[in-house]
């Protein structure tokens, strides 16, 4: 019976004006929520590229130097 009464209650209030403004309110901000989380699930699977460093640069420049010395 507790389930009846709660489904009339819905019922009741959704013929109030503030409940459809709440129940969009409620997915609009789901939506966000998952889109968020689908966000930051994405970005922990393609990180952003970093552009080199010195150490990388260096490194870089000695691989050059030892190929244009081995022709």
């Amino acid at each position: 019976m507790m389930g009846n009464q709660f489904l009339s209650g819905v019922l009741d209030t959704a013929g109030d004006h503030l409940f459809p403004v709440v129940a969009t309110t409620g997915i609009v901000l789901l939506g966000f929520g998952a889109l968020d989380c689908a966000w930051r699930c994405w970005r922990e699977s393609h990180p952003r590229r970093r552009s080199p460093s010195r150490r990388d640069w260096a490194r870089i420049r000695a691989a050059e130097t030892r190929v244009a010395a081995n022709r």
